[in-house]
């Protein structure tokens, strides 16, 4: 092995710590860097024999009469990447580089980094639809998915009617192909679509898990409906019969109707969605293309494209208006015609006896249409009927409820008068909020949420009550949480003179009136929407001193005593000011106030 400048010598390290005049910290840390490259054959034949080679010259360097520094600078300088083969040393290597022009070398450091500038371009170019992830539940994916259900929708009709009737249309092949490449980049589109992960309650957005759960769970649809099978039909199919044949293999494309059935049902899992409409679109749909596909197969069994026709087929044998059909040659329109004709009549009806099955093949699809077509109008008619009473589901139990309370105003023996303002209210009740409890509607969302719906209904009123105009966040939210929703009908006592006052009353809707306990009422004060009443029996508990009674229909807000109490034992301080408040404003002695 001959030595180069890139192996760890220590004695070279120790001859420049002595050169240094023995300091340990000037050379004990320097290390000389050797590379032990391979001699060949005749080079240790040279050294041994003496001849014209020079034996290598294996001794440290030297670092006489320099200092330290300078001389280690300089060694590792010499030193290079040489491989040592060659007998050329670093120094001639760095001579030659230094040799080079400057203009040379700027030139080529600025093609470097314009390449350099190119590769990260082309690299962001590759990357950019790479990295692209979209996410479920925005436009873009729901135009994705619109867009996926018109071309399957499409697709299902064209590609029947081209395998049936028109397998030489140019212009109907270019239109299928162009949509089978929308259909594919949908696909490739889905590889990159987020997806939630039920098990961790999250959405998916790492690229490789989506590929993975795309393949475990969608790629099978997908694969069989554009698998190429037309390259078997180009490879082994005679050129005279390749476009029938070529049309026969792409049939495998009506398996897109699933995504048909799977946009329907996405769009009616979804809460705010038309369920009726949707169900309704989803049959016409469905009944379209089951008579599309049958009217194909038929004139199938029957003819080949309008070219010719089967002997013995139902198209040699069948009449309309009295006179046979003849098909040879006939329009795409025409033919497809008449098979839809005999499809609807059989599919609805046992048919008319104009058009009949002739051979095997045609009576088992005549069997097929008839039964299918009972089962499918007769799932169609149900479906939609309970449909419908699902969507009163609510009229049906409010209309229960009504029965039940009628029986008992009758048991009771109520007088007739209490009965009719008793059922008159449940039916403004019906029409108000669909007997909905508006009070209960939110208990499921967490108690945040809740207090916020709440606060926005009844922030407004809240801050025109004096009392409550300074309050905390958190105790208005508290606040609105108890806040009660009540409806009074015209002609409805909301207080009378002498009840004891335990609520607070605020008019969000309608309007009252402040009335005498006379026999012919005297009006003394009017009452509407934003107005409030009531605020003293909050605080202490005293008789009411006027009668009050809705004008018209009225939706209130109620507050009651017990209600404020519970509240403001979390908020001392806010209790004391408010009952200070409410001794200033209503002139209440503190003795009655503790009572």
């Amino acid at each position: 092995l001959l030595p180069s400048s890139t192996t760890t010598v220590a004695a070279a390290a120790a001859a420049a710590a002595g050169g240094g005049g023995g300091d340990d910290d000037g050379g004990g840390g320097v290390e000389i860097q050797i590379d032990l490259v391979p001699v060949d054959a005749d080079t240790k034949a040279d050294a041994a024999s003496g001849g014209d080679g020079e034996k290598p010259d294996i001794s440290p360097p030297s670092f006489a009469g320099g200092d330290d520094d300078e001389s280690i600078q300089s060694l590792l300088k010499a030193g290079g990447d040489d491989d040592g083969d060659d007998g050329k040393s670093e120094p001639a290597a760095a001579e030659t580089d230094e040799g080079r022009p400057e203009s040379e070398s700027e030139e080529s450091e600025e093609e470097k980094k314009k390449k350099e500038e190119e590769a990260a371009a082309a690299e962001a170019s590759r990357s950019c639809f790479s990295k692209l992830v979209i996410q479920p539940g925005t436009r873009l994916a729901a135009r994705l998915e619109l867009l996926e259900f018109l071309l399957s929708s499409v697709t299902c009709f064209t590609v029947a009617f081209q395998a049936a009737f028109a397998f030489e249309s140019t212009g109907l092949w270019a239109f299928n192909y162009a949509c089978e490449g929308l259909l594919l980049a949908a696909v490739y589109l889905k590889l990159h679509t987020a997806y939630a992960d039920e098990d961790d309650n999250h959405t998916e957005t790492d690229l490789a898990l989506i590929r993975r759960h795309f393949w475990r769970h969608g790629a099978a649809l997908d694969v069989a409906a554009a698998f190429p099978l037309d390259f078997i039909c180009f490879a082994f199919s005679p050129l005279e019969r390749r476009l029938q044949y070529l049309s026969y293999l792409r049939l495998p494309r009506l398996l897109r109707v699933f995504y048909v059935s799977r946009f329907f049902k996405r769009r009616a899992s979804q809460l705010n969605s038309p369920t009726v409409l949707i169900m309704v679109l989803k049959f016409v749909a469905f009944v379209a293309l089951s008579t599309h596909w049958i009217t194909c197969v038929w004139f199938m069994l029957g003819c080949t494209g309008g070219d010719e026709c089967r002997t013995g087929s139902w198209a040699w044998g069948a009449t309309l208006g009295g006179n046979g059909l003849h098909l040879q040659g006939e329009p795409s329109i025409d033919l497809y015609g008449n098979s839809l004709y005999w499809a609807v009549a059989t599919m609805t009806s046992t048919g008319y006896g104009d058009i009949t099955a002739s051979t095997k093949g045609e009576k088992l699809v005549a069997i097929f249409a008839m039964i299918y077509g009972k089962l499918l109008f007769g799932f169609i008619l149900g479906s939609i009927a309970s449909t419908l009473v699902n969507a009163d589901i609510l009229r049906v139990r409010y209309t229960e409820k009504l029965e039940n309370v009628k029986e008992f105003l009758v048991d009771q023996a109520l007088p007739a008068s209490i009965q009719k303002r008793v059922i008159r209210y449940y039916n403004y009740l019906w029409t108000r909020n669909r007997g909905v409890n508006g009070q209960r509607l939110f208990d499921d969302l967490p108690l945040t949420l809740q207090s916020e719906v709440a606060l926005n209904i009844n922030d407004l009123i809240l801050k025109k009550v004096p009392l409550f105009q300074d309050g905390d966040p958190g105790f208005m939210r508290m606040l609105a949480l108890v806040i009660e929703p009540r409806l009074y009908m015209p002609g409805e006592f909301v207080v009378r003179k002498g009840d004891i006052g335990r609520e607070m009353f605020f008019i969000h809707r309608g309007s009252v009136e402040v009335i005498s306990e006379d026999d012919e009422p005297v009006v003394w004060d009017a009452m509407s929407s934003g107005s409030f009443f009531g605020e003293i029996s909050l605080l202490i508990t005293v008789p009411r001193t006027a009668s009050i009674r809705a004008a018209t229909h009225v939706d209130m807000f109620v507050l009651t005593k017990a209600s404020l109490d519970k509240t403001l034992e979390h908020y001392p301080e806010l209790s004391e000011k408010i009952h200070s408040l409410a001794r200033d404003r209503f002139h209440i002695e503190e003795d009655d106030d503790e009572d």
